[in-house]
């Protein structure tokens, strides 16, 4: 991706310079340099034209997360070789990404200040400017979106010290399973005033539980109680409120959180990572509006089932085990660490369970077992909890039997084994031997004897016994012990129920190959794979 837009940046910005001559024989990157250092010349015509280019290249990376469009920004800086030119280019940026109304990319301004001003390689236009954008930098530096909410201590209306975003702040909040809306306020500011009354109005009609974290950034105590009863009051059910000040100003919020002039509202996750910050009462209902409908997504919806079959349909044939398991492997790298990586696994989880070969159910516990489970703190709302981590623990209590390794449990079962012929009883053609049936101890059974637990009532289970019976007269020496659920009664047959309880047997026909030792080499295998080594 960055080798692409690099490429981009080159192409672009020589194409949008091209009122210069053009070199005939210079490598692309000297083209380039040397245009915007001839394009950049103070009080040159080219100064606009270069102003207009750098806005046209902006908005074609507008949609890259901030660290992509800063790693661009470096680019475009380092570039210019001649100190004039790399000043007006980085202080122009610097002034975009300042001025953006987009959130989250003044991130990029506080890199720019922190590798461009702050080392000298690049200065703004005036000193002033250069100081202005150190404060920027410094009051903003600790709250980017992204990043940890800074800790806090502050005062309750009791006079009690809080501890905000550490310590037993964030057991708390994982207990509760809130977010945060951090809300920075004065009495005397009129602004204040229009988005508390518009905030309380707002809180009412957002579907996500939230705790409201009402900060008075002033001092007098008498007009605090007065706004809180007046402004901030009441509060819905949904809403856990908390009044805090700092009458000390000890606490430094101001420099962590950019607090130099209110009102001032950030949205803080359950993790205590900031997703939101400088909002207004209306970009924060929108916020939780979207998280709303994100915490109650809608796991194995028709859109993730259509992506992933054209996905496994990449493959020749039906794909393998380590082909499915790779596939995870390679969704869970793509959407690690981001809000995707939620969904992404729990649609898979829905849309292996859901498969009918045997092949899925393994690659479901190699998922469950490696992406699930170890994060359980992502699926951590009611919702997801319920949906994702309680059904991976069901299902996984179901595929846990029996599996590849384990031991085969003492069952002494009733069936008919195979060696040469499946019995005629079972056959379409009703040709081959007549059955004959005995008890068998399942984990005496030879190693290499497949297992084939089925329905004679089901259509597919006697298919696979043709195809099956053709690989015995193609391969002599199989053994296969047939084990007809319709002769067993798990009501009265405790054999039976224990049959039913050691093994998987919501997918028929299940098909188990003997390891050494009386241990689970193979299961959920199909008929295929019923073969001699």
């Amino acid at each position: 991706m960055m080798k692409h837009i690099e490429i981009s940046a080159v192409a672009i910005l020589a194409a949008l310079l091209s009122m210069l001559p053009k070199p005939d024989c210079r490598a692309a990157d000297s083209i380039v340099l040397d245009r915007i250092e001839a394009a950049a010349a103070p009080d040159s015509s080219a100064l606009k034209a270069l102003s207009a280019k750098l806005e046209t290249y902006v908005k074609a990376i507008e949609g890259l997360p901030a660290e992509e469009q800063a790693a661009e920004c470096d680019f475009l800086i380092s570039s210019c070789n001649e100190q004039e030119t790399r000043q007006f280019v980085a202080t122009w940026l610097y002034r975009h990404y300042y001025a953006s109304k987009i959130m989250g990319v003044e991130a990029v301004a506080v890199h720019i200040v922190d590798k461009w001003f702050t080392s000298g390689n690049a200065r703004p236009v005036s000193d002033i400017e250069l100081m202005n954008a150190r404060i920027f930098a410094d009051f903003n530096r600790a709250s980017l979106v992204g990043m940890p909410a800074p800790g806090l201590t502050l005062k309750n209306r009791a006079g009690e010290d809080v501890e905000l975003f550490g310590g037993n702040d964030s057991v708390q909040k994982k207990r509760e399973a809130r977010y945060s809306v951090l809300y920075f306020y004065d009495t005397g500011c009129a602004n204040c005033l229009i988005q508390s009354i518009m905030l309380r109005n707002t809180l009412k009609d957002i579907k996500l539980n939230l705790r409201l974290i009402a900060v008075y950034t002033g001092c007098d105590s008498l007009a605090w109680d007065r706004y809180v009863g007046e402004k901030l009051s009441p509060m819905p059910e949904n809403v856990e409120t908390m009044h805090l000040w700092d009458p000390e100003m000890d606490s430094d919020f101001q420099r962590k959180y950019g607090i130099l002039q209110t009102p001032g509202m950030f949205l803080i996750d359950r993790d205590g990572i900031i997703v939101g910050r400088k909002l207004d009462a209306g970009t924060l209902a929108m916020m939780a509006d979207d998280l709303a409908e994100e915490e109650n997504y809608s796991y194995g919806n028709p859109e993730s089932e259509a992506l992933f079959d054209k996905l496994f349909s990449t493959f020749e044939g039906e794909p393998g085990l380590k082909e499915i398991n790779s596939v995870t492997d390679l969704l869970a790298s793509r959407t690690a660490g981001s809000p995707a990586f939620r969904t992404t696994m729990g649609d898979l989880l829905y849309y292996y369970s859901e498969q009918l070969t045997g092949k899925y159910k393994e690659g479901s516990a190699y998922l469950i077992d490696n992406y699930i489970l170890p994060n359980r703190e992502i699926w951590s709302s009611e919702h997801d909890s319920l949906c994702v981590l309680s059904y991976a623990d069901s299902y996984l209590s179901i595929i846990s039997k029996a599996k590849p390794g384990s031991e085969i449990p003492d069952i002494r079962v009733t069936g008919v084994m195979a060696r040469k012929q499946i019995p005629g009883k079972y056959l379409e053609s009703g040709d081959g031997p007549e059955a004959r049936f005995r008890t068998y101890r399942l984990d005496r059974l030879k190693p290499g004897t497949f297992i084939f637990i089925f329905n004679s009532m089901c259509s597919g289970c006697l298919l696979d016994l043709e195809a099956i019976n053709s690989t015995m007269e193609e391969e002599p020496g199989l053994r296969v012990l047939l084990v007809d659920t319709l002769d067993l009664d798990p009501e009265t047959d405790s054999e039976a129920e224990r049959l039913f309880e050691a093994f998987d047997l919501s997918l028929f026909p299940y098909i188990l190959k003997t390891g050494r030792k009386g241990k689970v080499a193979e299961r959920y295998l199909e008929a295929a794979d019923v073969r001699r080594p």
